[in-house]
């Protein structure tokens, strides 16, 4: 996948996220997948 395609899909997946829980609590879900997602891949 191509980085402008990333980019549109963490900018809609952050969209999402904040309507779902609230935007802090979207920013905090986030972060913890980042740091499964690098757990998983190191």
């Amino acid at each position: 996948m191509e980085k402008q395609a990333l980019r549109e899909r963490y900018i809609k997946l952050m969209n999402d996220a904040e309507k779902a829980v609230g935007r802090k609590e979207a920013i905090y879900l986030l972060r913890d997948a980042e740091i499964i997602w690098d757990k998983i891949n190191s």
